[in-house]
């Protein structure tokens, strides 16, 4: 288990999430700013997921969650068991997925919901208060591109 210190620290230098209210986002940015005595093991499964954990505990802001229904790296039927848990536990969660898309390829698919989405955040526009779970449908399922994700 981390220290208590770990994670604020994490997010002052990362800069990500002021008081902890949400997930840490693992990437460099995060990681390179901690001191060396106290960056997590990347190496080690357990030390991310207690690092990134929220457990069942109530976040104070809404959070949007992107799937692909395709996707091999976080499977969907992890994320939606997450949903529904994130949901009981009193949480904002807006889940849109994304049939046939896999990890990669969701990204540019749903950027322009999740970045108008974020702007809204951003201008003050509020949320609905209540868990959402939506699918977007392809304009057109038979010639999508979606590649697999390979990398």
């Amino acid at each position: 288990m981390l220290s208590q210190g770990t994670v604020p620290l994490a997010c002052r230098q990362g800069g990500l999430c002021p008081e902890h209210t949400g997930p840490v986002r693992l990437d460099g940015a995060v990681w390179s700013g901690l001191d060396p005595q106290t960056r997590p093991d990347q190496t080690i499964p357990i030390t991310v997921q207690n690092f990134t954990a929220r457990g069942e505990g109530k976040s104070q802001q809404s959070i949007l969650v992107v799937q692909g229904l395709k996707d091999v790296s976080v499977l969907p039927e992890v994320v939606e068991e997450s949903y529904r848990v994130g949901c009981r536990s009193r949480n904002e969660l807006h889940l849109q997925l994304y049939p046939g898309m896999d990890h990669d390829p969701v990204i540019a698919a749903a950027s322009p919901y999740f970045l108008q989405w974020i702007d809204d955040r951003f201008s003050g526009v509020t949320t609905s208060g209540k868990c959402t779970n939506h699918t977007t449908q392809p304009f057109d399922a038979v010639n999508m591109y979606a590649p697999d994700d390979t990398d």
